[in-house]
């Protein structure tokens, strides 16, 4: 049997497009709000031809290994003792691909931040935040009431995916472990012993304003294991609950999570989250962005003096002023905080 979770507390750039369609999956060929995801320049190495074609992952050129990105001569604006050339080639590869239902509000400006988990360099961790412009609320009866139910203006979901370089003739990128947040829930994947990439899904349980999680290495019962839509230990993809917006690594995930309002069942397009080296966070030491207005002419407070801050502790909105009613999402920086991205100093 399954097991339910029960409620708890409360430069230059190389273009290609992000809404595609594959074999045997939804036709939905792109949505409006869909952007181009912008790749760093070709530098060292990006040429080089993979020695290893048919191994899990990706090679991203002899210029991003581990010994080059902590100590080969490539620039470190943020201070982070991982070059940003590294940092861009790895964030973009390994931007996970959205499933979602084509008549939900997922309109979004997406950031990300990298670091790095070892000395060396050989294991990072990618933080992809969302940024949604609101939370419309389930799509189906809510009987808890409240902001939860009636939903809220800005949606702070994010994901967390940590990646291992396999070396000796291999030099490949690997997806090591994955964490798709879930309301006060998260489901996880992580690499077991002996395995090149991890596949079955776990859960756990979050304490945002600990800034901590447990993990619960429970199991599905039966096993659901995570999609890799393009190559097995590669970029995973994301179901998107309808309405709501936490990230599930399936579908049955989804429709047995935590308050039973998720739903995935009419999910029907496919699309990369938009990754660019602009929308690059840096780390809080030495922030590349942090305040910030709204990107995008199609927001209805384009233009606006309404700024969202990614490093300091203040609600997140959508870029919605505090004059639109509603609630509002949590902080991005308690959660950045949580994963080891440090904040001001």
């Amino acid at each position: 049997m399954r097991r339910m979770r029960q409620a708890g507390p409360g430069m230059m750039a190389v273009l290609t497009l992000v809404g595609f369609a594959c074999a045997d999956e939804p036709t939905e060929p792109r949505a409006p709000e869909l952007r181009a995801r912008i790749e760093p320049d070709c530098m060292e190495g990006c040429a080089d031809p993979d020695p290893a074609p048919t191994y899990p992952g990706y090679f991203l050129g002899t210029g991003v290994t581990p010994y080059k990105c902590t100590q080969g001569g490539h620039n470190d604006l943020d201070n982070d003792g991982f070059s940003d050339f590294c940092e861009n080639w790895i964030g973009t590869a390994f931007a996970p691909q959205l499933y979602y239902w084509n008549g939900d509000y997922v309109d979004r400006e997406p950031r990300w931040a990298l670091r790095s988990l070892t000395p060396g360099g050989d294991k990072v961790r990618i933080a992809y935040l969302f940024s949604y412009y609101r939370d419309e609320g389930p799509v189906i009866w809510c009987p808890l009431g409240g902001e939860i139910c009636n939903g809220h203006n800005g949606d702070s979901e994010m994901i967390v995916v940590d990646v291992r370089y396999v070396g000796g003739v291999k030099q490949h990128w690997v997806t090591d472990s994955a964490f798709f947040m879930q309301h006060e829930w998260m489901g996880y994947v992580k690499r077991l012993p002996g395995d090149i990439y991890p596949t079955d899904i776990y859960v756990a349980t979050l304490v945002w304003d600990g800034g901590s999680f447990v993990i619960e290495n429970i199991p599905w019962d039966p096993p659901l294991e995570a999609t890799y839509p393009d190559r097995p230990g590669g970029y995973l993809r994301v179901f998107v609950s309808q309405g709501k917006h936490a990230s599930f690594f399936h579908a049955e995930e989804c429709r047995h999570a935590a308050h039973g309002y998720d739903r995935c069942e009419s999910l029907n397009s496919l699309a990369r989250l938009a990754v660019d080296w602009n929308n690059n966070l840096g780390s809080g030491w030495s922030p590349f962005t942090d305040c910030v207005g709204a990107a995008s002419p199609a927001h209805p407070y384009y233009g606006s003096e309404r700024e969202e801050c990614y490093w300091q502790e203040v609600p997140f909105r959508g870029w919605f002023p505090e004059s639109i009613g509603g609630g509002q999402a949590g902080a991005y920086a308690a959660k950045l905080a949580a994963w080891g991205f440090e904040l001001y100093p």
